[in-house]
């Protein structure tokens, strides 16, 4: 245990996280290697000392335990489920004594292994939901758990590793999306969603798309992407794409530059024969000489974008949105293009789509004049004029 620490205090927080009536005591202990940590039962939880863990759970514990440093103070609970579902409804209060106290908490459920999660209200899912990204599950032994603010459980090898929360800054987030968890953890980009979520299927269409497209990108991607799930939720995981957001991008770099990368990346799709199907702001990674386009929740090789607008249409919202970046919001911009386009009236021309999806499949053709849109040079009337008459 780190010097610093008050051991009495840490126990009379983490009493008080689960409830006064729920723990028996805290004991200082010693793994094998000699490294110390905090433990404590739940009343339910009879066992003598040498019968607290099963070889197994022990040899586990003392893997996890050794992954921190002296610096930290490192907790072990062994807790029934039915205490499980007590402190779910508290757990607000178990998130808060835990960050305060800056420790690494580890929960090994004993009857984990006995008890139907399927029936009834699930504890393990309300502590998922409420702790967020600082609760995780081990996947090779399901009854231990880690609460911690820098680590997690590595969700498909077990290993305990940092991780970085990415907040969902500036973006447009339908309902159905609000509750994605983002984190970098190895060099990964991660999502967590529940395993109810409607979008799943959505989900997992975009990580196998993410490797077709990208697989020039990065070595033996293969092995770097994976869809994972426990009791906590469902994990996708893929290689981590250096760069920073269009606004951020934005705030060193002219418009012009910023539209330029993302015509050049939208005709190198049409090349391909890729729809995005979801081409919006908020799914471009831009570097200084590169746009990537991410999240493919559609078969990209049909054009059928998330909200049923045609791809070419979607390329020039974003272009307009370029434009006008600074004096309106997206949702003004798409709602102005998605207006003019319904008035042109050889939008309700037979095969008028099928002309739009065309100008996307050869867009090499249109980069001259996306350009003048762009800057305003070009209306959307005379854009679809060319398109649709051809």
């Amino acid at each position: 245990m780190k010097p610093a620490t008050n051991l009495l205090l840490l126990e009379q927080n983490l009493s008080k996280a689960f409830g006064m009536n729920t723990l028996i005591g805290f004991k200082m202990m010693k793994t094998r290697l000699g490294e110390e940590f905090l433990f404590s039962q739940s009343r339910t939880c009879f066992d003598e000392p040498e019968s607290r863990f099963t070889n197994y759970d022990r040899e586990i514990l003392e893997n996890v335990i050794s992954i921190f440093d002296d610096s930290r103070d490192k907790v072990v609970l062994q807790i029934a489920m039915a205490e499980l579902e007590i402190i779910a409804s508290i757990c607000e209060t178990i998130w808060s004594k835990v960050k305060e106290s800056k420790l690494s908490l580890i929960l090994v459920v004993k009857d984990y292994s006995t008890f139907n999660l399927a029936i009834g209200n699930n504890p393990i899912k309300k502590l998922s939901s409420t702790l967020g990204l600082s609760f995780s599950q081990h996947p090779n032994c399901p009854s231990v758990f880690l609460v911690d603010f820098e680590y997690r459980f590595h969700e498909r090898f077990g290993r305990v590793s940092r991780y970085c929360e990415i907040t969902k800054l500036d973006q447009l987030i339908d309902d159905k999306h609000q509750n994605i968890l983002l984190f970098r953890m190895e060099g990964d980009f991660v999502k967590k969603l529940s395993i109810e979520s409607a979008i799943l299927s959505e989900e997992i269409r975009g990580l196998n798309n993410y490797s077709e497209i990208y697989s020039r990108l990065f070595d033996s991607i293969s092995e770097k992407i994976s869809i994972c799930s426990d009791e906590t939720g469902v994990y996708f995981r893929r290689p981590y794409i250096e760069g920073s957001s269009l606004r951020e991008f934005l705030e060193d770099n002219s418009s012009e530059s910023a539209a330029k990368l993302l015509i050049q990346t939208s005709c190198h799709f049409s090349k391909m024969k890729y729809f995005p199907n979801d081409l919006r702001p908020w799914n471009l990674i831009y570097n200084q000489s590169q746009c990537f386009f991410i999240d493919f929740p559609k078969n990209i090789y049909v054009d059928d974008d998330v909200d049923g607008i045609p791809n070419f249409i979607s390329l020039l919202i974003v272009l307009q949105h370029l434009g006008e970046f600074h004096t309106q919001p997206f949702e003004m911009v798409q709602s102005k293009i998605l207006y003019d386009v319904c008035n042109h009236a050889e939008i309700y021309n037979f095969n008028s789509f099928a002309k739009l999806e065309l100008a996307w499949l050869n867009l090499q053709e249109y980069v001259d004049l996306l350009m003048l849109f762009k800057d305003g040079k070009m209306s959307i009337e005379m854009i679809l004029n060319q398109v649709l008459r051809e």
